[in-house]
């Protein structure tokens, strides 16, 4: 899906999700997420690219509940890949009041989670997300690529358990130009 055809299906999704992941990158993670790639994980854990959009609980990021959360949950159904088999489960989520506050938490979950350091550490404040940097870490280790890539591929080792999420969400932020949702100067 391109983003006219995601515009013309959800015609203010885009024009919000921005705005809540540019207020959570900014107000809640202290710019250390990458805007394009909270948006391209909404869109791909919502089901939005593919209808209407699938946020039990106002939780469109399909973030766990977990044995740490002492806030409200709901139960769906979600897919797995175990033992490279891609397997249907039910399972608890984290319930939110809002689409934006659920931006929030994502942006707080990969900000204090130590699993995520890899890929925060590469944003700062003046970085340029398009400059190439070499990676390092498993599968593409010492290869090139752009910073923004390097930081979704951290990102995607541990947030999901599809092996292919790395890809589909690159591929998500290529064809729908989520670059240019990022905070100013970061594309200069």
């Amino acid at each position: 899906m391109n983003r006219q055809e995601l515009e013309k299906k959800h015609p203010q999704l885009l024009h919000d999700l921005a705005l809540w992941m540019q207020h959570a990158a900014k107000s809640v993670a202290g710019d250390k997420i990458l805007v394009s790639v909270g948006m391209a994980q909404f869109l791909d854990e919502s089901g939005a690219l593919n209808g209407p959009i699938h946020a039990p609980g106002n939780n469109a990021m399909g973030i766990k509940a977990g044995s740490s959360w002492r806030g409200p949950v709901v139960d769906f159904k979600t897919h797995e890949v175990i033992h490279g088999q891609r397997e249907a489960e039910e399972d608890e989520f984290r319930a939110y009041p809002s689409l934006a506050a659920c931006c929030e938490d994502y942006a707080h979950i990969l900000t204090t989670r130590k699993v995520y350091a890899p890929a925060i550490e590469l944003v700062t404040p003046e970085v340029r997300i398009l400059r190439p940097v070499v990676y390092h870490g498993p599968v593409y280790e010492g290869q090139e690529m752009p910073l923004w890539e390097a930081y979704l591929r951290r990102i995607a080792l541990v947030y999901a358990t599809n092996p292919q999420y790395g890809a589909d969400l690159i591929q998500i932020v290529r064809d729908l130009e989520l670059l240019g949702f990022e905070l100013p100067g970061r594309l200069t």
